[in-house]
């Protein structure tokens, strides 16, 4: 069941990532729409610059705010910071 939640998760991820740089290209700097969807194919999939250009999209072309546009792309580390976090304080008291 985890690998069907993780393999939806991903590619929920990895859609919005593509539409936010999508949008950035071709929205923001008015890029040709097909030149847009070629470079938001190939630094889409690339995890650090795809998330800043994700975030740059989702603030300069949807209009979002800085910190929910970063939780959107940063929120399978922030869950797993959480879940670390979580871990250590109820295995603290084990040993």
């Amino acid at each position: 069941m985890m690998r069907i939640i993780g393999f939806i998760a991903y590619w929920a991820l990895a859609i919005t990532q593509f539409l936010g740089v999508y949008t950035y290209f071709g929205d923001v700097l008015d890029w040709n729409g097909f030149v847009a969807v070629i470079i938001a194919l190939l630094l889409g999939g690339i995890p650090i610059v795809g998330t800043i250009l994700g975030v740059m999209g989702a603030t300069q072309g949807w209009g979002w705010e800085l910190v929910p546009a970063l939780c959107l792309y940063l929120w399978p580390f922030i869950v797993f910071v959480m879940l670390v976090i979580v871990s250590n304080l109820t295995n603290r008291d084990r040993y």
